[in-house]
């Protein structure tokens, strides 16, 4: 589908607070879009993979992490920078399934997916859990798969988000780690649904069949208020019958 359709059904179903992300891999620097923003060499300082996340979703911007550009060890495993997290660390073991191969890419490049110049191949959307549940009920309904909660744990929950939806080729309901609490700035009333792009379809597909059956698969959701509120009698009207 197109990107732009996809945005316009998001934001018309869903309407969330902050910019969804667009997710691509990239093999050399060769293969980033003009004015890509890379974090050493154009801001001066090295980041985080879910300080990028947040810097791109919050700031609008283009951002394309390399090994270079990483600072956290959970990061550089997830991106494929490193094989594995170095002997001694008091870091939590990180899934194969949340990994990138490793050295197969040169960068991970984000961007808002309004804004995207690329075709995207993971998408992540940050929302309440109102939100998130509607995409969770759409994909469900309209794709027929099962979307099972994504722990991120204490750490790398960028590979939660971005690698094991690739590897898995699944929809992704993630709740954030503490670094993308700490370092990207994830709120604490956030979760983030993530899905590869070839799904991203049935998703939306399944944002416009809900909103036509019932009022209560909208979001803003529709509190049952049509009716006579039970009061206490002290708050009754003495009229009140």
């Amino acid at each position: 589908m197109e990107v732009k359709q996809f945005t316009e059904t998001l934001n018309q179903y869903v309407r969330p607070q902050r910019s969804p992300l667009a997710f691509r891999r990239c093999q050399s620097e060769g293969d980033l879009p003009e004015g890509a923003t890379m974090p050493l060499r154009d801001l001066g300082y090295q980041v985080t993979l879910c300080q990028a996340i947040g810097i791109s979703s919050r700031y609008g911007w283009t951002l394309a992490v390399g090994k270079n550009d990483q600072l956290c060890v959970g990061g550089a495993v997830v991106m494929g920078a490193l094989a594995e997290l170095p002997e001694g660390l008091p870091y939590p073991p990180i899934p194969a399934e949340r990994r990138l191969e490793f050295g197969k890419y040169s960068h991970v490049l984000m961007a808002p997916i309004e804004a995207t110049e690329y075709e995207p191949e993971v998408v992540a959307v940050f929302g309440n859990p109102a939100q998130v549940c509607k995409l969770v009920q759409a994909a469900m309904f309209a794709a027929g798969e099962p979307v099972l909660p994504n722990i991120a744990g204490p750490a790398a929950g960028c590979g939660a988000i971005v690698a094991h939806a690739l590897n898995s080729n699944a929809y992704q309901f993630v709740l954030h780690c503490g670094g993308d609490r700490i370092f990207g700035a994830a709120q604490d009333d956030e979760v983030t649904f993530a899905m590869p792009w070839g799904k991203a379809e049935a998703a939306v597909k399944g944002l416009e069949m809900l909103h036509m059956m019932d009022s209560s698969f909208r979001y803003p959701t529709a509190t049952d208020i049509a009716h006579r509120p039970s009061l206490p009698p002290m708050l009754q009207v003495p009229w009140a019958t």
